[in-house]
């Protein structure tokens, strides 16, 4: 018979289709509103939030899961672009747990709330506002603390550089907010025969590009560090271009190219912020980016976070010919390269199709004239493998999840 602590393995083990699909035989000794919450975290992460919500609201019901679904509700909301509903179920989270226990979940509400309201929007200086009362409440318990956990400690000590750091990020929002053409670096032009990765799962079923918009305003400093000031940067499967934004507001000039069009349509993350700077393309067959319209762009650095393992091998020396055509005799090819079953049994996605070893990609680079490089990037420099976010795997603590690869040109 199955327990709560096997469906939790399971899900630590991505088996979410597998969550959804047990049958009632299998669940009779759990409770019905864990089983919801179960089930509503496996339909989150499968990127059927619609779905999701009724099981994680029935879920919520249940007073020592009320934390938890608020926070997954909160997720559910974020994934289907509605920052209002996501703000108050973290903020109903938040409510139950004390500061020091509830300051992730209140972080994600206040920057999703933050982005996504206008200047006017009374919720935004709501929420504005409770930020500055938590921000005093965590001063006074770190003063008050002689030796606190050391888990805490490290929480409490998170929150305080969030907050040291909202002020900057609200001045982001306001540029955001301004629409004004020429704050953001002159956009590049893309052409392409094939605007749409048609045949793709990532589109006919999509997941990651409907819920993902990733941030790192740290690899854009590691960046700078290694490759200079005045970048040209392109992100491949960029999803809701988060971070095209952070290469822009550091004055670089950058695009991004995702194979879908749901982020487009839908008009989710950055792509209402900085529409000319984001496009639609299917990276598995031809495409240019010119600079000043007759010349082909040199980037510095190009990446690809989790995008590899989506691509079928007998397409991939299209989509490494792209890259070094791309690329700047000196510049970087950076990418985060995932090794786990990523599928949905029920619809018959399956995202992640060539799960294959760093030495096997390398040898694909190899072939279209790349080579692994010497760099000085830390893994927590990556934008993703490494842990950046909740839901971000990491690559030292879970080597078997992934790795990164920096390659350049062989010629260079």
């Amino acid at each position: 018979m199955m327990s709560p602590e096997t469906i939790e393995a399971m899900l630590h083990d991505r088996r979410f289709s597998e969550i959804v699909a047990l049958t009632p035989s299998e669940i009779q000794a759990i409770p019905a509103t864990t089983l919801c919450y179960y089930r509503g975290v496996a339909l989150v992460h499968l990127g059927r939030a619609h779905e999701a919500l009724s099981e994680l609201t029935h879920a919520a019901t249940d007073p020592l899961l009320f934390f938890w679904s608020h926070h997954w509700l909160g997720r559910a909301h974020e994934a289907i672009d509605d920052p209002s509903s996501a703000a108050a179920a973290f903020l109903q989270a938040s409510s139950y747990w004390e500061v020091t226990g509830n300051l992730a979940a209140f972080r994600g509400a206040a920057i999703e709330a933050l982005k996504r309201s206008s200047t006017t929007d009374v919720r935004r200086a709501e929420l504005y506002e409770q930020l500055e009362q938590v921000r005093t409440a965590v001063s006074g318990v770190i003063g008050e603390m002689h030796s606190p956990d050391v888990g805490v400690r490290q929480a409490i000590d998170g929150m305080t550089a969030f907050f040291k750091d909202l002020r900057e990020r609200q001045r982001d929002i306001d540029i955001q907010l301004s629409i004004i053409d020429d704050i953001w670096p002159d956009p590049f032009h893309l052409e392409t025969q094939f605007p749409v990765a048609i045949f793709s799962d990532d589109h006919v079923h999509p997941r990651g590009t409907a819920q993902d918009n990733t941030r790192s305003p740290r690899f854009v400093r590691a960046c700078e560090r290694q490759y200079g000031h005045e970048l040209k940067a392109m992100d491949l499967g960029c999803s809701g271009g988060g971070l095209v934004r952070d290469f822009l507001l550091r004055g670089h000039r950058a695009i991004g190219l995702e194979g879908s069009d749901f982020s487009l349509k839908n008009q989710r993350a950055e792509w209402r912020s900085i529409p000319k700077h984001l496009n639609t393309c299917d990276i598995l067959k031809p495409f240019s980016i010119f600079d000043d319209g007759t010349q082909v762009a040199s980037f510095d650095v190009i990446t690809a976070w989790e995008v590899l393992e989506h691509l079928p091998r007998e397409l991939l020396p299209e989509f490494f010919r792209n890259v070094r055509r791309h690329l700047a005799p000196k510049g970087v090819f950076v990418a985060s390269v995932a090794l786990f079953e990523d599928k949905d049994e029920r619809t018959g996605a399956v995202w992640h199709i060539t799960l294959e070893s760093q030495k096997w990609w390398e040898e694909r680079l190899a072939e279209e004239g790349l080579a692994v490089v010497e760099h000085t990037f830390e893994t927590a420099d990556f934008v993703r493998g490494s842990g950046n976010g909740p839901a971000d795997w990491n690559a030292v603590t879970h080597p078997e999840m992934g790795f990164h690869i920096v390659a350049g040109r062989r010629d260079a």
